[in-house]
């Protein structure tokens, strides 16, 4: 089988401007995203105000060692729509990974918001800080 260089040259091209197109979108859909689509799939859609939102999203960001190649990785697999899928169908180390980030996520948003005692899907969510404490008969003054 012959192949003209004409052909090469248009599959070329043609790679390229698909691994561009592909990068491209990555850089368009931002942690921020990854975060927020792997909250609103797991608790639901939320509302949250910008700057709550982003002092949450930094803090966990700072606290958690997340390898940014694998979480271009998951940015790319959720912008398709595939995560848990390849999560699922990934060797046990992959996978195992994505479901400890996910897990991370959830359970420190859980624990670090306001979303357990909103009453209403419309309330909005507010992030309580590092140190929030559920306990009503707390006490912090210790004189």
């Amino acid at each position: 089988m012959n192949v003209s260089r004409r052909a090469v040259f248009i599959g070329t091209v043609a790679g390229a401007g698909l691994i561009v197109a592909g990068g491209g979108a990555l850089a368009l859909y931002r942690s921020d995203d990854l975060i927020r689509s792997v909250l609103t799939r797991s608790v639901g859609p939320f509302e949250m105000a910008a700057a709550e939102y982003a002092a949450f999203k930094a803090h966990f960001l700072e606290t958690r060692n997340i390898d940014q190649a694998q979480a271009a990785g998951y940015l790319g697999a959720e912008m398709f729509g595939v995560l848990r899928t390849v999560a699922n169908d990934a060797p046990a180390v992959v996978g195992s990974k994505f479901d400890t980030f996910e897990r991370m996520l959830v359970t420190y948003f859980l624990t670090r918001t306001t979303f357990l005692q909103n009453t209403k899907p419309t309330d909005p969510v507010t992030f309580l800080g590092p140190q929030s404490c559920f306990n009503p008969f707390a006490r912090f003054d210790f004189d």
